[in-house]
């Protein structure tokens, strides 16, 4: 495991697809850190994992990574191009035998895969994989797109344990609310183009917006008291 402080820094980066989503961000993430992604749909959250496991590059600035890097991606539909190859030949392409991998899962998930097109796998099966894969080629770094997305509850609590116990760095979005305030130490916040660090869990940000609102309304109404000696 890479011992460096920051696994991943971002300095003055520009990110999207062929326009910029995200705007300058500058930030890093430390070695053990688990930071979850808040932010609407259609923001970058995607994009900013695919740029951190290289499949896009950035538009400007730069960034840099120590160690190695593994993504698990939600699964909305299988491709179409690998619905006809079978679990051991996509586990041969990936270095692994079904063998291993049925033994990673029978220890955590309490489940095996049999060999068969993927075709006839469920999402949930194929996120499963993906974890194994992932856990047994020892990354530096996971990236987790939505990875409880199929998964049952005993499915997602096997997977929070082993991303609680896992030593590396973990950078992930979810939508599960229990998911992500049981394992993010802290928060990239992705609002109007550009990423806010926010210092504490999804518990602490709910508590802050929460005031916010509160403090908006008092100050609403110390307005309208105003208003009200004013006209009478």
């Amino acid at each position: 495991m890479n011992k460096s402080k920051q696994a991943i820094i971002f300095s003055n980066a520009d990110i999207g697809y062929s326009e910029t989503i995200i705007k300058r961000f500058s930030g890093s993430l430390n070695v053990s850190d688990k930071v979850g992604i808040l932010a609407p749909n259609g923001s970058g959250k995607t994009c900013l994992l695919q740029t951190i496991n290289g499949d896009i590059e950035l538009l400007s600035g730069s960034l840099n990574t120590q160690g190695s890097v593994s993504l698990i991606s939600q699964v909305l539909q299988i491709p179409e191009d690998m619905k006809d190859i079978t679990v051991e030949q996509f586990l041969f392409q990936k270095g692994f035998s079904l063998i291993k991998i049925n033994v990673f899962l029978e220890k955590n998930f309490q489940k095996s895969l049999e060999n068969m097109p993927l075709r006839h796998i469920s999402g949930g099966e194929f996120t499963i994989l993906q974890i194994a894969t992932s856990f047994l080629t020892s990354p530096d770094i996971l990236l987790l797109d939505e990875p409880t997305n199929h998964l049952d509850f005993s499915a997602r609590k096997t997977l929070l344990d082993l991303l609680q116990n896992f030593k590396g760095s973990i950078l992930f979005v979810s939508h599960d609310i229990w998911f992500l305030d049981n394992l993010a130490n802290r928060l990239w916040i992705i609002e109007n183009n550009l990423i806010r660090n926010f210092q504490g869990t999804y518990s602490d940000y709910k508590k802050e917006n929460q005031l916010k609102m509160e403090g908006t309304e008092r100050q609403k109404e110390n307005f309208r008291k105003k208003v009200h000696k004013l006209h009478r």
